[in-house]
């Protein structure tokens, strides 16, 4: 009797090369890795269409199926296992959710290299079988849900993975409301932007381009980025995201993996950024005011004249002046 439907050997041959190529997506990967994995998937699936059908059980298996059952082995070991590698490191410098997210796929994807380790450990030790098939069948039930969380995560997962850092985007944004000086509000929003995308950069430019401050060294194109963001609802690569705030751009030089991982991440990076940018109008409006006042005070000393206003609470027959003439004119 057959071992398997073709098409679903097939598949299973298929999905560590798809993960890796996802895991590809997000970074450069040594060539001979890639050539590794192309060579070893193609003449996997080529193998595997050419197959007969597999002995009865009980007879010896022929040889070369040995070497299809190695190779596979081998195949899934290597992808799986740069996969695994690879994304541990990659969530060590992003931020919670994401660094979590990565590191739960991560370790998905290292059950699965346990298991192919298993695998080729129990055909060659028959006389373990039992013992193997219930080792294996624990390690594919914990992968699934591993490959779940990580890609999928549910509210509660997400709640548990996020709280330090919405605590500390709860305290950004009331120091926003409380803010009255265009600094203050740059230098208390800035890291915690940067904290929410795992970036090492973020900076804040006007309409035309100048930087009004920054967290980190920016890039020499971010005034360019601001001046094509401005206006348009925001542009977004893998390597940066551009919001738009009323009268400016908030860039952030984030990592590949912010797009695939952070996407709740960026959801709060919206929402922080128009409330910096109502707090930076609203500081704006402030320092007019204050020059307003400032300037028609001087206006006033210069021109001898005075302004009085009234104190109705008390004493409802009471001027106070608040500028008055020199006395000696």
């Amino acid at each position: 009797m057959e071992l398997a439907p073709a098409p679903v050997l097939a598949l299973i041959v298929v999905f560590p090369y798809l993960l890796y190529q996802f895991m590809r997506s997000l970074g450069g990967s040594p060539r001979w890795l890639n050539t590794a994995a192309a060579v070893m998937t193609g003449a996997l699936l080529a193998i595997t269409a050419a197959l007969p059908r597999f002995p009865p059980a009980g007879h010896p298996l022929p040889g070369y199926l040995d070497a299809y059952h190695y190779l596979f082995d081998v195949q899934w070991v290597l992808l799986m296992g740069s996969v695994a590698i690879r994304l541990w490191r990659a969530g060590k410098r992003q931020p919670a959710l994401a660094r979590r997210r990565m590191r739960t796929l991560s370790l998905g994807s290292g059950s699965l290299v346990i298991l192919a380790a298993v695998g080729a450990s129990s055909s060659s030790n028959p006389s373990n079988a039992s013992v193997y098939s219930i080792v294996l069948a624990v390690i594919a039930m914990a992968s699934g849900p591993l490959f779940l969380a990580g890609f999928a995560p549910p509210q509660i997962l997400i709640r548990a993975w996020r709280g330090r850092e919405e605590e500390a985007l709860h305290a950004a944004m009331a120091e926003l409301i409380v803010a009255t000086d265009a600094d203050q509000v740059l230098i208390g929003l800035l890291p915690h932007v940067a904290s929410i995308v795992g970036a090492q950069t973020a900076a804040v430019y006007d309409a035309g381009g100048q930087l009004l401050g920054a967290h980190g060294v920016p890039p020499g194109d971010g005034p360019a980025l601001a001046k094509a963001s401005a206006g348009h609802a925001g542009k977004w690569t893998p390597e940066r995201v551009a919001l738009p705030l009323p009268n400016g751009t908030l860039v952030v030089w984030a990592s590949p993996y912010t797009p695939y991982f952070g996407r709740d991440e960026l959801e709060l990076l919206r929402s922080l950024g128009l409330m910096a940018g109502l707090a930076l109008e609203r500081c704006r409006l402030l320092l007019r005011e204050r020059t307003t006042l400032e300037a028609l005070e001087e206006a006033q000393g210069i021109a001898r004249l005075g302004s009085w206003r009234w104190v109705m609470a008390n004493e409802p027959d009471r001027v106070v002046p608040r500028a008055l003439p020199d006395p000696q004119s």
